[in-house]
């Protein structure tokens, strides 16, 4: 839509995010916000997030649209040490990691 021009896209992100009346932290506040709170006219997230809120809520509220565009999003992961060592998950934990 804006053809590589970083202002444009700046502009337009800039222009949305005025729109959003509750800026939560992550994935899972923004879904109880706008299903649980009904703040917001239309839910940004995840794909996974989209379809647990179908399956969490009453299916007939909500519509999962999907865009004609997407995005690769690669989120950081690790391993935290001293919780998978107190889980006995430790070897799981960094098998998953490597998988990835």
């Amino acid at each position: 839509k804006n053809h590589g021009d970083d202002q444009k896209a700046k502009k337009f992100v800039t222009k949305l995010f005025k729109n959003v009346p509750v800026l939560d932290s992550g994935a899972r506040g923004s879904t109880t916000t706008f299903v649980e709170r009904g703040i917001g006219d239309v839910l940004i997230a995840w794909e996974n997030e989209a379809y647990l809120a179908l399956n969490e809520y009453k299916k007939d509220q909500f519509e999962i649209v999907n865009p004609s565009i997407s995005i690769l999003a690669e989120p950081p992961v690790s391993v935290v040490d001293k919780v998978a060592k107190k889980h006995g998950t430790e070897k799981v934990a960094k098998a998953y990691l490597e998988y990835l």
